[in-house]
C-alpha cells in the first residue's frame, strides 16, 4: 500500500519501503535480515551447485587450464570461443569451457 506524502510502500509484515529518485531504503528487523539472506545464499548455493553438477558430468575447464593445455595465451582462447571454435559454459561470472572439444582441437592441428 503507497503512502503518497512520503512514498512510502507497506510490504510484508511490518517492513516499509521508501523510494526517492535515487536510493531505495528497506526498515525491516534484524531478524527479518537474517532470513533474507540466508534465503539468498540457499539460493545461490543450490543454483550453483546445480552448474557445477551439470560441468562434472562433462570436464570442463577454465580459460586459463584451456591455455596451458593448448600451448596458447588466454586471450586465444577468447578469441576462438568468440569465433565459434570453443563453446563454454559461463557460471558465477566465469568461462569454463568443454575439455571434450579442447582435445578435439589438438587433434585437428595435428592433423
Amino acid at each position: 500500500m503507497m503512502n503518497e506524502k512520503d512514498n512510502t510502500y507497506k510490504i510484508m509484515r511490518n517492513n516499509t519501503l521508501n523510494l526517492d529518485n535515487r536510493n531505495v531504503t528497506i526498515y525491516m528487523t534484524y531478524q527479518e535480515l537474517q532470513d533474507l539472506m540466508r534465503d539468498c545464499v540457499d539460493y545461490t548455493m543450490r543454483t550453483y551447485s546445480k552448474e557445477f553438477d551439470k560441468m562434472a558430468e562433462r570436464k570442463m575447464v577454465n580459460a586459463k587450464e584451456a591455455a596451458k593445455y593448448l600451448g596458447k595465451n588466454v586471450s586465444t582462447i577468447h578469441r576462438w570461443k568468440g569465433a565459434g571454435y570453443l563453446h563454454s559454459k559461463s557460471v558465477g561470472g566465469r568461462d569454463y569451457f568443454y575439455m571434450d572439444e579442447i582435445k578435439e582441437l589438438t587433434t585437428l592441428r595435428a592433423s
